[in-house]
């Protein structure tokens, strides 16, 4: 039986949290609230994350804030 363990990298901030309008779409390409922004952040990390058999998830934290969790399996 092989046993993989999983590290977790949790970051949260006390902003404003994601919109509600693209917490779903938020690893998309060119999701972007911001006049600024390219939307392509988040679409890349999420792809780098994929490449290395991880997941990364995102969500809004109570009152108020946002957190991006990321695992990564740990190799033997």
């Amino acid at each position: 039986m092989i046993k993989l363990k999983i590290e977790s990298v949790i970051i949260d901030d006390d902003g404003e949290g994601f919109d509600s309008n693209v917490i779903d779409k938020i690893f998309e390409p060119y999701a972007s609230t911001k006049i600024t922004g390219s939307g392509l952040g988040l679409a890349i990390v999420h792809n780098i994350v994929e490449q290395h058999n991880g997941n990364i998830f995102a969500k809004n934290i109570k009152p108020h804030g946002a957190r991006i969790v990321i695992e990564l399996p740990l190799g033997n």
